[in-house]
């Protein structure tokens, strides 16, 4: 990627976006691509919560969809992210990072005390690193049946005080 292009890259406007949108549909079917069609599911088959809370990372200027991810309540302080997903040629370009702490500052805003996700077991370095632990068994998609391993992180540092 030439230097404008990871510019663009860095510049890209995180956004919630609505349930149902011409945003949510870009990304239901990166979601597919990158998920599920080489299982053979059909995108008509996906499904997302409707009243979870949507986000993307959208291009500076074509507002092309280009990370996304979405946010439940599990309970009164924890929350879980789903399906989290980069457009493959923007991977490795901290685009997921920014994703995930997006996510996480948004849980955080609405009372989570503790965020969790069920992680693709090849992608448990990149959680490790945003300080999620693995806890359990490994297990497979009841949908994929690609190995998932649930991960959590506390969000109550971020709910403290400062100490004085």
């Amino acid at each position: 990627m030439d230097s404008s292009g990871s510019q663009q890259l860095a510049a890209a406007v995180f956004t919630e976006i609505a349930w149902g949108s011409a945003a949510y549909h870009e990304a239901a079917r990166l979601r597919h691509r990158l998920f599920y069609q080489e299982h053979g599911i059909p995108l008509e088959a996906m499904a997302a919560a409707r009243g979870a809370y949507h986000a993307a990372l959208l291009h500076p200027l074509s507002r092309a969809v280009l990370a996304y991810g979405y946010l439940e309540q599990n309970s009164p302080d924890e929350f879980q992210i789903y399906q989290m997903v980069v457009h493959p040629d923007c991977q490795s370009q901290g685009l997921g990072r920014r994703l995930l702490g997006a996510l996480g500052r948004e849980a955080c805003h609405r009372g989570a005390l503790t965020l969790m996700l069920h992680a693709r077991t090849t992608k448990l370095g990149f959680y490790q690193r945003s300080w999620f632990v693995a806890t359990g068994a490994v297990f497979p998609s009841s949908v994929t049946g690609v190995p998932h391993i649930k991960m959590v992180k506390s969000l109550v540092s971020f709910h403290s005080p400062p100490a004085s």
